[in-house]
């Protein structure tokens, strides 16, 4: 079954770092690996901590995250060590 294509009428703008997320992803919390694509933000499904790292590889922690919010972080990293929020969405 086809489906018709949604109509954009924002297709022609380039996006920037404060225009909605237009590409998102599931994110599993490792040690050993890197983000696939470095996300403009992250969202939290359930409340708990956040170890991320950025460029410079320094991790740190997020605490006390709540369930739904949306941190405006660029990570490099989500770490499993530390990281207790579970639900994590990369935002593109």
């Amino acid at each position: 079954m086809n489906t018709p294509p949604v109509p954009d009428p924002f297709a022609t703008i380039a996006p920037r770092l404060d225009s909605p997320a237009a590409t998102f992803y599931a994110v599993t919390p490792s040690d050993s690996a890197n983000l696939p694509t470095r996300p403009r933000a992250l969202r939290v499904g359930v409340s708990g901590d956040l170890t991320v790292s950025g460029a410079d590889g320094i991790a740190v922690l997020f605490k006390n995250c709540y369930a739904g919010e949306i941190l405006d972080i660029r990570p490099m990293a989500v770490k499993a060590s530390g990281t207790t929020a579970l639900n994590i969405v990369a935002l593109l």
